[in-house]
């Protein structure tokens, strides 16, 4: 059962890392921020709510890279269990 868990783990690291290492999101994610800064910028003084959600966007952005992130160190920490846990398998 836990190795059915670290295993899965282990893809979701495989495919998050595609996502991070794709030029195309990667060009989305940067081009939807410098957007968001830009439009930010051009908001008139009064307009706090205006602001408040072009920040919550680029804050978006930001969370949805550090999710990524956080699922390629997940499976970089399952791999390394899978491997010590049949390590362990084949000395006994």
């Amino acid at each position: 059962m836990q190795d059915d868990k670290l295993n899965t783990t282990i893809k979701r690291w495989a495919a998050a890392a595609e996502i991070l290492d794709n030029p195309l999101i990667n060009e989305a994610f940067d081009k939807l921020s410098d957007a968001y800064v830009e439009q930010w910028k051009l908001t008139q003084f009064r307009d706090t709510e205006g602001r408040d959600r072009l920040w919550q966007a680029v804050n978006c952005i930001g969370k949805v890279r550090d999710h990524f992130r956080l699922m390629v160190e997940d499976g970089k920490i399952a791999k390394a269990q899978l491997d010590d846990m049949q390590g362990l398998g084949r000395t006994r």
